[in-house]
Parts: structure tokens; sequence; C-alpha cells
């Protein structure tokens, strides 16, 4: 992935762009047609620092926000995608197989604040589309209930915490025609980009600025 004209938002991390131009990469040779949805993750503002005993003595005050919160969110919609393909298969649907790819970006506001950027990629056979966010056998509700169960509150104290920013669900297929496929790619990557800038990041924390799915190991 060339950075070259890809955003403006100032300088990009070229560690950052290349993981990402390989999850996509391999996000495509196991699914073909793929979906990508973009989506923003926010912490609730959970009084910590606030001298109203209302605010400390409230349910996001006990909420999880240690170094494993991503990885409870990915478990959280695998156990959920694992679920739904039991039950379909119970029923005798048919259930296109999926694995989760995805990137991340933890960024900070002005305040200081952490909050998470990423794109997630399924198999477009199973996932076209979010759907209404309000529908439990959507894939938008399943994300919610995904960034709920990590942080460890009820899903309907945490639809404001999950962001799908507009225009944020792309479609690729790598059997189309060459020009098509390039027509279809370059936007997403030039969207990808703008998790690779290096504004808002903050470094010397000790703390991850970046994650991806990791390669499956080959066999023998």
């Amino acid at each position: 992935m060339s950075k070259t004209k890809l955003t403006n938002h100032g300088p990009l991390n070229d560690r950052y762009l290349k993981r990402m131009e390989e999850t996509l990469r391999r996000a495509l040779q196991t699914h073909p047609r793929l979906t990508v949805i973009r989506i923003d993750l926010r912490l609730p503002d959970n009084g910590c620092f606030s001298d109203n005993p209302l605010e400390i003595d409230s349910p996001t005050f006990f909420m999880n926000t240690g170094p494993n919160l991503l990885q409870g969110f990915f478990s959280s919609i695998k156990a959920q995608m694992a679920a739904e393909e039991y039950a379909k298969a119970r029923r005798g649907m048919r259930v296109h197989a999926c694995e989760l790819e995805y990137v991340w970006v933890k960024e900070y506001s002005t305040n200081h604040k952490a909050h998470y950027h990423l794109a997630l990629m399924f198999n477009k056979d199973r996932y076209f589309q979010l759907g209404s966010h309000c529908d439990p056998n959507a894939l938008g509700w399943m994300i919610i209930k995904a960034w709920a169960s990590a942080l460890g509150i009820h899903p309907e104290d945490c639809s404001a915490l999950v962001h799908f920013p507009e225009n944020g669900v792309y479609h690729l297929n790598h059997n189309a025609p060459h020009e098509e496929f390039m027509a279809k790619l370059y936007p997403l990557l030039v969207r990808l980009s703008y998790l690779a800038k290096e504004k808002t990041k903050m470094y010397g924390t000790g703390q991850r600025n970046f994650g991806c799915s990791n390669p499956k190991k080959k066999r023998g």
C-alpha cells in the first residue's frame, strides 16, 4: 500500500500501512468476496474524575478497560458468529464459513481520552451489510453486543459508544475484472490510510497503538 496521495491527514506510519495491506490481502485469499466495515469504539465517561457520587455509583464506573479490552471484543464477535452458525445448521440452513480479520488503532482526543478505529473484514456471502442496529439478528447489533460484552456493561448502555461512520461498508470481489476490482479497492485503501496517521497517536506509554488479526500458521 503506497502512502502517496492516500490521505491529507499528515504523516503516515509505514509499518501500520504494511500490516493493514497484509491483513487485507490475507482476508481476500480466504474470502475473495469480502465485506469490510469501518467502525469506531468509544469508552464511556464513567465518572472516575467526578466529585458527584451519583456518577461514581453507576454501571459504567465498574466497566472493564484493561489491556485485553479489544481481545474481548473480537472474542465476543467470534462467539456470536459460531452460535449463529450452530443455530442455523440445526435448522438445516446453509451457512457460509466466515473468518474474521481485522485491524485496529488506538487514538487520543485533545483531552487525552482514548478511542479506537477499526476495520472488520467478513465473508460477503455471510455478512453483506450492517442491518438495523436494533435488530438482534443484524451484524450491527452483534458488534454493539460485542463491545458491551468487552466493557462488561449492558448492550442498551453501549449503543452510543459504537459509531458506524457514514459510507463505512465496502465490498470487494477479488475475482472481478482487474479494473473493476481496483476501482473498488482504491477508495477502501484511502479510507484505511486514515488509521495509519501519526497524528493523535500517543507513543512511549508502553501500550499498543495498533493491532491486527494474526496470520494463520501454515501446517507441515
